[in-house]
């Protein structure tokens, strides 16, 4: 339940009693309000603490805009897989987690910079025929390898999306495609 999540979430990212609290307060009101609960949101929280974001303002922020992915597309599976998508996604576009950005000297992520990466993913599959789901599962293939040869994640989600719409391609499908 909420207690387990809770502990799962302060373990992973080492989050004092005070923050702690902060963002178990969170998690229960944005749980009720998305309709997810709060053990769902807790997990999301556990899986973006996994991943580096682990301060009570980050958590604040990277949640919410979690919950408002999973909700776009209930293909994704749940809050602790849009978490990893976003998670994913921020890391193969050089967006990633301030411990991890920290070993190749690239600035840190902001809780601004998940959200947009949220926001991105909505649109894309919003301006297209394509869900979430399956962008996330195009990045999966593609999205080092297109951010290595120079395309921006916003270039990445409109091809991405440009050959689902066009050419029926999806999934991993387009992730390999597009390589």
């Amino acid at each position: 339940g909420l207690e387990t999540g809770m502990a799962n979430l302060r373990s992973k990212g080492g989050l004092s009693s005070t923050d702690a609290a902060t963002v178990q307060t969170l998690v229960r009101r944005v749980g009720k309000s998305t309709g997810f609960g709060a053990t769902a949101t807790a997990q999301a929280g556990a899986e973006l603490a996994a991943a580096g974001i682990s301060s009570a303002s980050d958590l604040s922020a990277a949640i919410p805009t979690t919950l408002r992915l999973a909700k776009a597309d209930s293909s994704i599976g749940g809050t602790g897989n849009a978490a990893s998508m976003l998670v994913e996604t921020a890391s193969q576009f050089g967006m990633g987690a301030k411990h991890r950005r920290a070993m190749f000297g690239e600035p840190a992520m902001g809780a601004k910079d998940f959200e947009s990466i949220g926001d991105r993913l909505a649109k894309a599959a919003n301006m297209s025929t394509v869900s979430v789901a399956n962008l996330g599962e195009s990045l999966t293939e593609v999205g080092l390898v297109a951010r290595t040869a120079g395309m921006s994640l916003e270039q990445t989600l409109g091809t991405l999306a440009m050959m689902g719409e066009k050419g029926g391609l999806r999934g991993s499908k387009a992730g390999t495609g597009l390589k």
